[in-house]
């Protein structure tokens, strides 16, 4: 065998192994990267958890109010009318369902397709206005007392929706 030859075929032999080096070591960077990215972004969504976790905790509160005002205004299951005060915390806990059914995919959303720290600060905007909204009612069927907690929970609602919508409009167009 000619000797150019061989040494030709010796240094592209050398030059497929350190390319395969090469691209192994570039796709386990890649991996590293690629894991690195998504613990990043896997640790940014616990804030939308905490606050979907705190979500739940607001709807379990409003539901146990209802059953200890069962007790109270002795109205007995499965009823749900008949004692006006009875009516208001079983509204709370209606009216709480309703808007989480809004509320945490657009949670979701913005924190996906947003920020997920500015989505879990509006997130904690709505627990509080729910709160707010829960007490005032509890308190008094007028709508001055509920609306100001029930304004703040669907402003937020709002804004974490519009804050998905141009994420998702950004990601399509």
């Amino acid at each position: 065998m000619d000797p150019t030859i061989a040494d030709s075929a010796d240094t592209a032999a050398s030059a497929v192994t350190s390319t395969v080096a090469t691209a192994a070591d570039l796709a386990a960077a890649t991996a590293l990267n690629a894991n690195a990215a998504l613990d990043k972004w896997l640790d940014q969504l616990a804030y939308p958890s905490l606050i979907t976790l705190l979500a739940l905790a607001v709807y379990l509160l409003v539901t146990l109010n209802v059953g200890r005002a069962r007790g109270r205004f002795n109205v007995p299951a499965p009823q749900t009318t008949g004692n006006a005060d009875f009516e208001r915390f079983f509204r709370v806990q209606q009216n709480t369902l309703e808007q989480l059914v809004f509320f945490l995919p657009a949670l979701w959303l913005a924190s996906f397709y947003g920020s997920a720290k500015l989505a879990a600060l509006l997130g904690m905007l709505w627990v509080g206005g729910r709160l707010v909204y829960a007490n005032g009612y509890y308190r008094s069927p007028t709508v001055q007392k509920r609306i100001p907690g029930f304004l703040v929970a669907v402003v937020a609602s709002a804004l974490l929706w519009l804050m998905a919508m141009i994420g998702v409009a950004r990601v399509l167009l």
